[in-house]
């Protein structure tokens, strides 16, 4: 395909690396803001521990999770497909619905016609090499205006959401968890298309730190200091959580 050994990651070693697919995934996608991805998950990914414990894992849903991850800016630099072999149409149309497209479990082959090189080489045109589009200088700065009132609106909206959170207290943090992470996640992505500034990457890189299945140790202290340069950012000043 043209990519050098360098910048090719093969993972599936062991059932470490299939288990932990997605964070592997995720995190060189948020450490490398610049670059493109293209992936391809093999649909049965077979865990075996030992003699007595085989389990299959799900490519495509791997790559569902994945992408249910990215910031829309993140998932647009990544093409991923899911490859696997004598798979009925209503098979194929579940991987589609997952990942960005199918292919099947054949060697790869720049001379043949309709093949997987070619379906390759035509997904990565269409998905990452799409022209900008152009419009009115005027207008454009106009809609940046209108795009950053209502990005900042929203963040002080999922703020405040968290803020009634950390107001019940510890209890109610711990049992909401799942429901903020995906708040954090959402403030991270309107963040990310509001502000484009150090500061804004500082914030981002603070709710990178939340990532994990609980609260993190001093989530309290850690969400006062980011709150306050995220209000900074929008200009405002509410009331203290």
């Amino acid at each position: 395909l043209g990519v050098s050994k360098s910048r090719c990651y093969v993972l599936g070693k062991d059932a470490a690396e299939i288990k932990g697919f997605d964070d592997i995934v995720v995190n060189l996608i948020d450490e490398h803001p610049q670059d493109y991805f293209f992936l391809i998950a093999d649909e049965n990914l077979d865990i075996i521990e030992d003699s007595a414990h085989h389990v299959t894992i799900s490519g495509s849903l791997c790559i569902e999770s994945i992408r249910h991850r990215l910031l829309p800016e993140q998932e647009r630099r990544l093409l991923a497909l899911v490859r696997s072999a004598n798979d009925s149409s209503q098979d194929i149309a579940v991987y589609n619905s997952r990942a960005h497209g199918f292919l099947q479990k054949v060697p790869m082959n720049r001379e043949q016609k309709d093949g997987n090189f070619e379906k390759i080489s035509a997904l990565w045109k269409e998905r990452c090499m799409a022209k900008p589009i152009e419009c009115n200088p005027g207008a454009c700065c106009l809609d940046d205006d209108n795009d950053e009132n209502d990005g900042k609106k929203e963040i002080l909206q999922l703020v405040s959401f968290i803020d009634k959170a950390c107001t019940k207290g510890e209890n109610c943090v711990d049992d909401q968890w799942p429901i903020l992470v995906i708040k954090l996640h959402a403030l991270k992505g309107t963040l990310s298309t509001t502000f484009h500034n150090f500061d804004c990457a500082t914030a981002i890189d603070d709710i990178n730190s939340f990532r994990s299945p609980k609260p993190p140790p001093c989530f309290f202290d850690r969400w006062s200091s980011l709150r306050a340069l995220i209000l900074s950012l929008c200009g405002k000043n509410i009331p203290s959580s």
